[in-house]
């Protein structure tokens, strides 16, 4: 995740010559992670197929696992192989020290703001994705498979909105529809908090998360890598320092940590009161999200989308500062 995404993602800033283009970018990254998670996640199919023609459990999962590990290696060496920096990327030097730079990359107000949000979106993405399936089989008392299922549609429905997401980002500017996402997993949030307590199907209102949750999923899958290159592109050209490293690595610290918090925070939560998950604590922690979601929507409003364009010498988009 550090030595390989890290100096990946940086790229962007320097593949990427305009916003439009680290949008896109950002974008097919996006859809070739998700077919990754496709197939990623079909590792258990793959065992049952080598058992079948006689492989032991374990034998079986042993050679998928190094299957998927040459394969991944392969498409791992594939941008090392043939990206040229020197072709395709403009050269800069930096003129700072190592942990100079960290602190400088702080100082940009812009990127501060953004990172702040971004710890907020990642707490509260790992709640839901650490409490769904409590949220569907004690909440609503279905089966476990039930969550599976909805997860499955939270991702392929989400996988379906990065069009429109990428579309709308040109069109509106990024921090809108961010801040659109931010309002629309809210509102899964307090949904989330009443499952159980609505005249509706179980099944339906189980659905409902799904669907509500796989909107943000696509926003916040695509446009926070694109915020991050186009802050680093107008540091580096405001201050002759073009370190699009420090700002993704400064980027990924604050998602591990928010994973971080999330997975240590949350669990205590959910046996609020008691020595077992419990219908008090899971809706606690769904208002817990839910503020934080509208908390990320109150940060964002102070993201100066607008200065950042302008320094990159882009027509600004028609949206509020």
């Amino acid at each position: 995740m550090t030595m390989y995404v890290t100096p990946f993602f940086a790229w962007m800033s320097e593949l990427g010559h305009d916003p439009d283009e680290r949008l896109g970018l950002s974008t097919m990254i996006s859809i070739t992670w998700a077919l990754g998670y496709v197939l990623g996640t079909q590792i258990y199919l793959f065992q049952t197929i080598l058992e079948k023609r006689g492989f032991e459990p374990v034998k079986a999962f042993q050679t998928v696992t190094v299957l998927y590990g040459l394969i991944g290696f392969i498409f791992m060496l594939l941008p090392v192989i043939f990206i040229d920096e020197k072709r395709y990327c403009e050269q800069h030097v930096v003129n700072e020290g190592s942990l100079e730079a960290i602190i400088n990359a702080f100082k940009e107000k812009h990127f501060t703001i953004f990172v702040i949000q971004d710890l907020l979106y990642w707490i509260g993405l790992t709640g839901i994705s650490l409490g769904l399936v409590y949220y569907i089989t004690v909440l609503l008392k279905l089966p476990k498979e039930q969550a599976s299922q909805v997860q499955l549609i939270m991702f392929l429905l989400s996988f379906l909105f990065y069009v429109p997401v990428n579309f709308l980002a040109r069109k509106l500017g990024k921090k809108t529809v961010l801040m659109a996402g931010f309002i629309v997993f809210a509102l899964d949030f307090a949904f989330a908090a009443l499952l159980g307590k609505l005249n509706m199907s179980p099944y339906a209102q189980s659905y409902i998360v799904g669907v509500l949750a796989a909107i943000p999923l696509a926003i916040f899958g695509i446009l926070p890598n694109a915020m991050v290159a186009d802050i680093a592109e107008a540091h580096g050209r405001k201050t002759g320092n073009y370190k699009a490293g420090v700002f993704f690595g400064a980027r990924t610290f604050m998602q591990k940590m928010g994973q971080t918090i999330a997975g240590l925070v949350f669990p205590s939560i959910y046996i609020f009161g008691t020595n077992q998950v419990n219908e008090f604590g899971l809706r606690i922690s769904a208002i817990i999200s839910l503020t934080l979601m509208v908390l990320g929507y109150i940060v964002t409003l102070f993201y100066n989308e607008k200065e950042i364009l302008k320094i990159l010498g882009v027509k600004v988009v028609a949206q509020e500062e």
